[in-house]
């Protein structure tokens, strides 16, 4: 699930984005209030920091319009963290709402948190050709079934949903096994690739991880 940061502060901007890019997600930056009202794609979340140099009111219309566009799902983060607050952020359409000072562990886990929901309202994942039934854990790429380990399935799963975008090795350990060796999750991927048609392939980068890649019987 794609990650926008529209805070205004670089520091802290650069800082969320390089640990949630350090936990396998896709991360964009946007530096301005209004750049928000561009946002189109779907199925994103938004980290909204309400702290802009504009007002309040300001940041909590971006949230009521983002939640009615239905773009995916928002956490708010803020220094102000008093009750009416909050329920203000909540009520604009916020999924949660994080309050400054905050630890990276816990923002990292309200992400994962908010995340984890996103994708347990998915029954279905597609990427060009390939299909998978998050429910009944079939996974098709086209017209054939692939006959895949549960393990391999969950590895498939998570490549898929990041569409083509490279996970990290240790995000797909920590996600598929909790704690494992390196070559465990070389195995899985060595068998996951035997059982995929020649148009999806599996590519590794060097120190960075997989990414899912859709190829032409033509390439």
């Amino acid at each position: 699930m794609p990650v926008i940061l529209l805070i205004p502060n670089p520091q802290l901007r650069l800082l969320l984005g390089w640990h949630l890019q350090q936990g396998g997600y896709r991360v964009q930056f946007l530096e301005e209030l209004t750049q928000g009202y561009g946002l189109q794609e779907a199925g994103i979340l938004l980290v909204l920091d309400l702290d802009w140099p504009q007002t309040w009111d300001e940041g909590v219309n971006l949230a009521t319009w983002f939640s009615q566009q239905q773009l995916g799902l928002l956490l708010m983060i803020s220094a102000r963290a008093e009750e009416a607050d909050v329920v203000t952020g909540l009520q604009a359409g916020a999924d949660d709402y994080l309050a400054k000072p905050f630890g990276l562990a816990q923002f990292m886990a309200r992400v994962q948190a908010l995340t984890r929901r996103w994708h347990k309202g998915q029954t279905v994942l597609r990427y060009g050709d390939l299909t998978l039934d998050l429910l009944a854990r079939r996974a098709f790429c086209p017209g054939q079934e692939l006959h895949l380990t549960p393990h391999e399935f969950h590895l498939l799963a998570l490549l898929t949903q990041a569409q083509g975008e490279v996970l990290p090795r240790h995000f797909l350990q920590a996600q598929v096994w909790g704690q494992t060796s390196s070559r465990t999750l070389d195995t899985h991927i060595l068998g996951l690739r035997k059982k995929l048609p020649p148009g999806v392939q599996i590519a590794t980068l060097h120190r960075l991880g997989y990414r899912l890649i859709l190829t032409t019987s033509g390439d």
